[in-house]
């Protein structure tokens, strides 16, 4: 199940995760990678992406920091361990960050 964020003006960027990046491995961090796939939607153009840019974690942190900007809480910023994804809310305008 994909998580979707919208600005309401046209602009959408979907993640779902795709699979473990490491399923077999024992090692905690390894164990806990994921593939994530992303589609920005941006009347500039769309495009796609495939990454492990987050762990099992930090996607219910992620969960968590949507639905209490969804109910209206201040929560503006939210980052991982992979420096390449991030999502920060400015005056009620969601900002997607892709490195």
């Amino acid at each position: 199940m994909a998580i979707q964020f919208s600005d309401g003006e046209g602009i959408t960027v979907s993640l779902d995760v795709d699979t473990y990046q490491f399923p077999n491995s024992d090692e905690y961090w390894d164990a806990n990678w994921l593939q994530v796939r992303g589609t920005v939607t941006h009347p500039l153009g769309d495009w796609r992406f495939r990454d492990p840019c987050l762990a099992t974690m930090e996607l219910a942190q992620l969960a968590k920091w949507a639905a209490n900007v969804a109910s209206g809480e201040t929560s503006t910023l939210c980052f991982f361990t992979e420096p390449c994804l991030s999502f920060e809310l400015l005056r009620l305008r969601l900002v997607f960050h892709m490195r």
